[in-house]
């Protein structure tokens, strides 16, 4: 929406915070910019010109405090006034110290946001005034979400098979996928952090212990509701002195989340050396997450649980396109290739499952590689970060590894190589797949036919 009030920048990876702050700004006639991380933000910032930035400190790659350091060096005068924005308070003073002319505590409120913009903007007292509520309005928001958050786990039983066994299968497929020597799942309850899941072999906290919170990271995202990253937490200006930070020089955690945000516990990955994680990277963290989290609020509630696999290392529908929209940002991003397979199989759908997903278990950990229900065609099949050859090739490793004993009818892929700046939505892609797959099926020669996809 283009107003006329000013224009603000806004550099948050959240996508809620995203839609939520263009509304609220938009409404009354500002113009919202916004940007995913760091790099992004100082791009549009130097192109721009934007009078306010509102700037979130935790992201991937370039954080808030890196786009601080960097602002004036890479931007010049005239430089905007940055407000920084998070729900990690340990960054506040470093902020301040870079320049920030003031610290909004997550989650804030319209009436804060609108005060310190519009502060910003014209250097009123009324940004001060704003600021100080939020300071001591969000401390209390956070001690009634820990009421709540456990109230809610006291009726949830964690223990729960189901829950555990979805939890089990997540994180053996993340240490896979992400590339990391061990992923887990955490929930924060009667001060202590309850491990219901790991894979990875974390010999500190072992699936089914209750540890002391103050020797993890997972805490401050649960207290923040919020995703961190620390790419490398030995030289982390926030976190280096923290106790985790000697076993875990890569961090990456997101919050599950209920349906009301209210944070429970963990989805996280760690690593003894620094690990590459782009803003791709987190969105999958955090909707795997999310769904986590609303499986724990409807055992709380007595209600059904969605599952997020259908069977072993076999996602349901719902996750395949979170999984395509990463890897298609990803592909565009550095110029690597990205395979979306469709296999339909000739005997019952629903009994092979199981054997399909024991099959695939037994394959080769796959960066960035997952296998999904897909409602049209059976089983698909993600691959990328890789040269095209070999996403070929370990495309058809997967769909050989169960097909031997479950003959398909037909297997089609669409094949998209990325160049930077490139545009290409989901539905073009599962197009061109799918077509690829109705080639195959008349075909039935037992190849797997192929399709580029076309793109400006």
């Amino acid at each position: 929406m283009q107003g006329t009030r000013g224009t603000i920048l806004l550099v948050d990876d959240s996508e809620d915070i995203v839609d939520w702050v263009r509304l609220v700004l938009g409404r009354v006639g500002y113009t919202v910019l916004t940007a995913p991380d760091g790099a992004r933000g100082l791009e549009l910032t130097r192109r721009v010109r934007p009078q306010v930035v509102l700037l979130d400190m935790m992201m991937p790659e370039v954080d808030g405090l890196q786009y601080l350091d960097r602002l004036a060096r890479e931007c010049g005068p005239p430089l905007p006034a940055v407000v920084a924005c998070s729900g990690f308070d340990a960054f506040e003073q470093l902020a301040l110290e870079r320049g920030a002319r003031g610290f909004l505590r997550k989650p804030y409120e319209a009436s804060e946001l609108l005060a310190v913009v519009e502060a910003a903007l014209h250097q009123s007292e009324a940004g001060t005034r704003a600021l100080a509520i939020n300071a001591t309005r969000v401390p209390e928001v956070r001690v009634e979400a820990d009421r709540a958050r456990e109230a809610l786990l006291a009726a949830a039983p964690l223990d729960d098979s189901g829950l555990r066994a979805q939890a089990r299968d997540l994180v053996t497929w993340a240490v896979g996928y992400f590339g990391v020597r061990r992923a887990f799942v955490t929930a924060l309850r009667a001060r202590r952090l309850h491990v219901i899941a790991e894979a990875g072999g974390a010999p500190q906290f072992p699936e089914g212990c209750a540890m002391d919170p103050s020797v993890n990271f997972c805490p401050d995202v649960i207290t923040a509701g919020a995703r961190m990253v620390l790419g490398d937490s030995a030289t982390h200006p926030v976190y280096a002195g923290h106790a985790a930070a000697a076993a875990s020089r890569f961090y990456a955690g997101a919050p599950l989340v209920t349906p009301d945000h209210l944070a429970l516990g963990t989805l996280c990955l760690e690593d003894t050396e620094p690990v590459p994680f782009h803003a791709e990277d987190l969105a999958v963290l955090a909707q795997f997450a999310a769904n986590l989290g609303r499986q724990i609020h409807s055992l709380a509630g007595g209600l059904p649980v969605e599952p997020l696999f259908a069977a072993p290392k076999l996602f349901g529908a719902a996750a395949l396109e979170v999984l395509l929209e990463a890897e298609l940002r990803r592909a565009e991003r550095d110029g690597t290739s990205l395979e979306l397979g469709l296999v339909d199989l000739r005997d019952d759908k629903e009994g092979a499952l199981e054997e399909i997903g024991f099959d695939l278990a037994r394959l080769p950990e796959r960066r960035h590689f997952a296998a999904a229900i897909d409602e049209a065609a059976g089983i698909a099949l993600v691959m990328g970060d890789a040269s095209s050859a070999l996403v070929r090739r370990r495309v058809d490793a997967a769909i050989g590894a169960f097909t031997w004993r479950h003959p398909a009818i037909g297997a089609g892929a669409a094949t998209f190589t990325g160049h930077t700046g490139a545009l290409l939505e989901i539905p073009e892609l599962t197009r061109t797949a799918r077509e690829a797959l109705a080639l195959a099926t008349r075909a039935r020669d037992g190849k797997t036919h192929r399709l580029e996809v076309a793109h400006s």
